[in-house]
Order: structure tokens, then C-alpha cells, then sequence
């Protein structure tokens, strides 16, 4: 009568515990983050066929589910308290299945690999058999020759709470690591006023689970958190359920302060997985080359001393994408493979990581210096009066190109400056910083000066 009362009290243990898994016809959504950290929420299921106390089972969750963040709600059960378990695979839970099995141990000390049988395992006590005899518990590392397909890693919740009967929705919200997405764009450069440009997105499961087809949802935040974790081989590709009626492109979520790409398509996020599609589709711009050639004016008498060199300096190169009219979505932070076409090969050229560019704004990009746009500054003469300080610089412009070219001739100083001569027209952008366009015809050397003055201080 005893043990009767006892397997009653254990099978209505039992019984009051119940598993969740997940829904497929319910509705999940996940919003990834650059950062490798994502939200994940699900509608599950759950079916209450009597009034009481109840423990929960919630399986098919993320095992890198990160402990804080975590929201449970059910219309028909009232939370008490939850934790998160994680049963991972364990030596003792191989030991218990090898049991009469021949596996390996490992001697370190002589470093030898022995036969050996696992005659029983009990109470933390392994018995082998060995060629020589028996022996209990050795100082040898055991070695499986494989992990069983029942033993798993699982990362799940159990809850306890009270329960109303009848069948009703329970919906779950937790933050995990392990997915990120980031954007890569490609850039090609076509002549020196036309490049053609293309994007994708990549979203990256680095994670052990398999999610249901969810929606998506890309976040294009600055959070300066990193996703730390060994990046690991993907060996299977993630799948989408078609959509007839949607677009290619992720539609931009309007949110205050916040920038949200919703990606078409519902989509099947497999285990150690990565998913490209296209972005932005390949538009054509119309793209301005900007040659920079920079000096800055010392008006002292050392300033012609330290500029006695001949050497030719490379001028920057700034690219100008003129896209405000072209694209019509906002485009995140990524990376940006450039390439010129030659002879109609596109040959890559440089990469750039690039910053958020809202929607109406043109593309700017610094890039390497230009090699075949040189430039070099002289200072011919330096005349110091009672008012002032007389700085003549020569400019030497050189273009190596086939094609004529025009280069910004840019003059700053931490000091004032006035034009007295110069043989070109400048701009005065302020009282410390002047421009000039300087137009340089194909494979020739052009030279310019320019007189400047500053007045001494009182």
C-alpha cells in the first residue's frame, strides 16, 4: 500500500508538468542586431485540461538564450517564477550509455590509447576490463568513439504557476547572442563619371538552433557591443519561403530614432547558417572623382626651411555618389567593395567601411591617395614688415593621366590670411581656409602662385 501511494504521488508529479514546443503555425519574429545579439518572439500554444497548479517545460529556445530580458505570458495561466537550465552533454552521461561497450582510454602520463570495456558504471564508479585484468576507476581519460543522437545539448525554461482550463496563447520574448547581420555593398567604377552600385544583406545564425520561418527584422544601430564568439565554419545555408507578391528589397520601419529593415520574405534561420539576398538592386549613378591637394601656410621664417624638398605628393581622392535621387530607402552601415572597370573586367580596388547614410543624402567616400594625380608646394619668398608677415607659395599640379582633370587646391592657416596675388581664382571659405579649382590638362605639369599676407598681432 505504501509503494502504491508513493507511484501515485510520483505520477501526478508527472502529470503536472507540461511541454511547450514550438508552434509552427504560430507567429515568430526576430529582430537582429549588428552587435550579434537578437529578440526573438513567439506565439506558442497552450492547452489546459484541468485547473491548478502547474510547471512548464518551454523547449525549441535559443541556447545561447542570454538569462535577463525573458517575458512569459499566458491568457490562461498566472506566472510564479521561471529559470533557465541548460543540459549539456556530460562524461557521466556517456559513461552511463557506453556501459558493455569497447571504447578508448587516454594514459597521459606514458601517453598510450588502451582497449578497453566499460563493464558498469555506478554511483560515479567506472569498472573496465582490460587486456591485463580488471580496474576501477583509473586515472585514464575515456574516449567515445561517438555521441549518441539522444544525448543532446538542450537549453530550455521550466515555469511554475496556476493554470485555468481551456486552451489559450502563451507568448514568449528573450534576448539571445549568436545572430547578426550585416550589410555589404558593391561599387563599380565605370569611366570617371558613372559607377554602378549594388548591395546585399548577410544574416549569420551562429547559433546551435534552428528557428521556425520567422519575419525579420534588421536593426541598423550604433551598439558598440561586439559579439565575441569564435566565429564557426557554416556548413548549411538558411532557406526562405517565397513570396510572390513581395519585393526583393527590405522595407524600411519607420521608428522614432531607431532604423528598421523588415525583410519580405518569412524565412527559415537553420542551425550554423548564413543567408544572402539582394538589397539594393544595380542602379546606375552619375559619380564625381575629386582631387584634393592640401597645404598648410606657415607664415615664419622656418616655414621655407622645412619645405625644401622635390618630392611629389599623391592628392586625396574623393568619391561622389550622387544617389539622393536614385535610392529611395536608407542605406545602414557596411562594407563597400570598389572596383574599376577595365577593358569590361571589374577589378577590385579598395574597401571601405561605411556610415549610415539617410535616405535623400549623396554618398561621399574618401579613398587611397591617387597616384597619377600629384602635386607639390614651394615657398618661393617670405617678407616679414612692421604690418605683416608676405608668404608667396608655387604650386606644381601633374597629371598623369590620359585625360584632363581638375584638382581642389586647398590653403589653411591658424592664422588669418588675405590674398595680395594670385594667378588663379580662390574662394575664401573662411578667414583661416581658401580653395581654388585648378583644371590640369592631360599627361602636362601645370604651376600657379598665390601672395599671401597676415598681419601682426597689436
Amino acid at each position: 500500500m505504501k509503494y502504491s501511494i508513493i507511484l501515485i504521488m510520483f505520477f501526478t508529479q508527472l502529470s503536472s508538468i507540461q511541454l511547450i514546443e514550438p508552434n509552427p503555425a504560430g507567429r515568430t519574429a526576430i529582430f537582429i542586431y549588428h552587435s550579434g545579439k537578437a529578440m526573438v518572439n513567439e506565439n506558442r500554444v497552450l492547452e489546459i485540461d484541468k485547473k491548478g497548479e502547474l510547471e512548464l517545460k518551454i523547449i525549441g529556445i535559443s541556447n545561447e538564450i542570454i538569462d535577463s530580458g525573458i517575458q512569459i505570458n499566458a491568457e490562461n495561466y498566472i506566472l510564479n517564477n521561471f529559470s533557465v537550465i541548460s543540459d549539456f552533454i556530460s562524461e557521466e552521461s556517456l559513461l552511463q550509455h557506453f556501459v558493455g561497450s569497447k571504447i578508448l582510454l587516454h594514459d597521459f602520463e606514458k601517453n598510450e590509447i588502451i582497449d578497453a570495456t566499460l563493464i558498469s558504471y555506478n554511483n560515479s564508479k567506472a569498472i573496465y576490463g582490460l587486456k591485463d585484468g580488471v580496474v576501477v576507476n583509473p586515472q585514464l581519460k575515456p574516449i567515445f568513439p561517438y555521441i549518441p543522437e539522444h544525448l543532446e545539448n538542450e537549453v530550455f525554461l521550466t515555469t511554475s504557476g496556476f493554470a485555468e482550463t481551456g486552451n489559450g496563447n502563451l507568448d514568449l520574448s528573450y534576448f539571445t547572442m549568436g545572430l547578426s547581420w550585416e550589410a555589404e555593398y558593391h561599387l563599380v567604377m565605370i569611366g570617371e563619371d558613372k559607377a554602378i552600385l549594388n548591395g546585399n544583406y548577410q544574416i549569420i545564425n551562429n547559433t546551435e538552433t534552428s528557428f521556425l520561418p520567422a519575419e525579420i527584422y534588421l536593426i541598423a544601430s550604433n551598439n558598440s557591443q561586439n559579439y565575441t564568439k569564435p566565429i564557426r565554419v557554416m556548413h548549411k545555408t538558411a532557406s526562405r519561403e517565397s513570396n510572390n507578391n513581395s519585393s526583393e528589397v527590405p522595407r524600411t520601419v519607420e521608428i522614432e530614432d531607431v532604423e528598421i529593415y523588415k525583410v519580405p520574405q518569412k524565412t527559415t534561420l537553420n542551425q550554423n547558417s548564413t543567408l544572402n539576398a539582394n538589397f539594393i538592386k544595380k542602379t546606375q549613378l552619375s559619380m564625381n572623382r575629386i582631387y584634393s591637394a592640401k597645404h598648410y601656410t606657415r607664415f615664419d621664417k622656418r616655414a621655407g626651411r622645412r619645405d625644401k624638398n622635390d618630392n611629389w605628393n599623391s592628392a586625396d581622392l574623393l568619391l561622389v555618389l550622387y544617389s539622393s535621387e536614385k535610392l529611395k530607402v536608407h542605406l545602414p552601415k557596411g562594407r563597400l567593395n570598389i572596383y574599376e572597370n577595365k577593358d569590361d573586367l571589374n577589378m577590385f580596388i579598395n574597401e571601405k567601411q561605411i556610415p549610415k547614410t539617410s535616405m535623400g543624402k549623396n554618398i561621399q567616400l574618401k579613398l587611397k591617395p591617387a597616384q597619377d594625380i600629384l602635386y607639390k608646394f614651394t615657398y618661393m619668398d617670405i617678407n616679414e614688415t612692421k604690418k605683416g608677415i608676405f608668404v608667396t607659395i608655387e604650386a606644381e599640379f601633374k597629371n598623369l593621366k590620359d585625360e584632363n582633370i581638375f584638382v581642389n587646391w586647398n590653403e589653411n592657416s591658424g592664422s588669418t590670411m588675405e590674398i595680395i596675388e594670385s594667378s588663379v581664382e580662390f574662394d575664401k571659405e573662411s578667414a583661416f581656409e581658401l580653395s581654388a579649382e585648378i583644371e590640369v590638362e592631360a599627361e602636362s605639369t601645370r604651376k600657379e602662385t598665390i601672395i599671401l599676407f597676415t598681419p601682426k598681432r597689436d
